[in-house]
């Protein structure tokens, strides 16, 4: 099973360990003593030379071929199974397997950037990012979610949480209270949670982030939980910009 905190190791290092449990699993002839023979071969290392060398190596096919245990047969004492995967995970690697997948542990090949959070988040929030002010970045984000709920609903009295409180209300839309519905009524839990998880999060955002936020903003923020903290903020902006506008 693919061990997801196993150290991924440099591609000469990996050809480096296949070469030597290779050379050390050959099948070579026995040196005996004058006047006896030994019909055969055995392999060219002792036993606790490929022990260690074939540990090394089953974990590189961990990582390139996560189920090939499984395949392993039960009696391999010469390792012409492991061996057979072996020369499979050198060609993989020389072809860049090893490199993908260091790529995608340190995040370099995903598609998620901060472009591509909800406009009203990113464009609110881009220009202060660039220049490393994150928490200000953050709080510019989620004034702009509030302006844009606040001009959805024509609903310039409410701000913040209060606001999606009253926006994702269970309760019937009333003059002058309109609704956002991410759903249609359909008499189900679903209906239900779908509302009470936005106005949830809603407070989570601005109880829990924008608000301790807004009175530290001093303090420095790692870049990696800014970013966190404003994929969240992406979220719900989507919410709340496809949220169907119902009024009395």
């Amino acid at each position: 099973m693919r061990d997801s905190f196993q150290l991924i190791p440099s591609d000469d290092e990996a050809l480096r360990l296949i070469g030597e449990f290779i050379h050390l699993t050959d099948q070579v002839g026995v040196d005996t003593a004058p006047g006896i023979t030994f019909f055969g071969t055995t392999m060219r290392g002792d036993a606790g030379q490929i022990s260690q060398a074939a540990y090394k190596v089953e974990r590189i096919l961990d990582l390139l071929f996560p189920r090939w245990r499984f395949d392993v047969e039960s009696r391999d004492k010469s390792y012409k199974f492991t061996r057979k995967k072996a020369e499979h995970a050198r060609v993989e690697i020389e072809e860049g397997a090893l490199l993908r997948l260091r790529n995608e542990r340190e995040g370099l090949d995903a598609e998620i950037v901060p472009a591509g959070l909800h406009p009203w988040v990113w464009n609110a929030a881009s220009g202060l990012w660039s220049q490393g002010f994150y928490m200000h970045a953050i709080l510019e984000a989620a004034k702009q979610i509030v302006t844009e709920c606040q001009r959805k609903l024509v609903r310039f009295d409410l701000s913040e949480a209060d606001l999606f409180a009253q926006a994702f209300s269970l309760a019937e839309p009333k003059e002058g209270s309109p609704r956002l519905r991410l759903m249609e009524d359909n008499g189900g839990d679903t209906y239900k949670n779908v509302h009470k998880g936005a106005i949830a999060l809603a407070q989570g955002l601005f109880w829990g982030i924008r608000n301790p936020g807004s009175h530290h903003t001093e303090q420095p923020i790692d870049k990696q939980v800014a970013l966190e903290q404003l994929a969240a903020f992406s979220v719900f902006a989507r919410w709340v910009d496809q949220a169907e506008v119902v009024r009395a």
